[in-house]
């Protein structure tokens, strides 16, 4: 994501910050559903 560290991925993911899902044991990511909320963050002025 834009080099953002993967640790601090998965704590915005824990936070619900951006949306994610478990498939196992691993958390995946939907680019569409990350853009989307980055882009409704940006637009609202608040930060992620």
């Amino acid at each position: 994501l834009g080099g953002v560290p993967v640790k601090t991925v998965n704590q915005y993911a824990r936070e619900g910050r951006i949306p994610s899902l478990f498939i196992g044991k691993h958390r995946r990511f939907s680019r569409r559903a990350v853009e989307a909320a980055i882009t409704a963050a940006a637009g609202s002025g608040r930060r992620l």
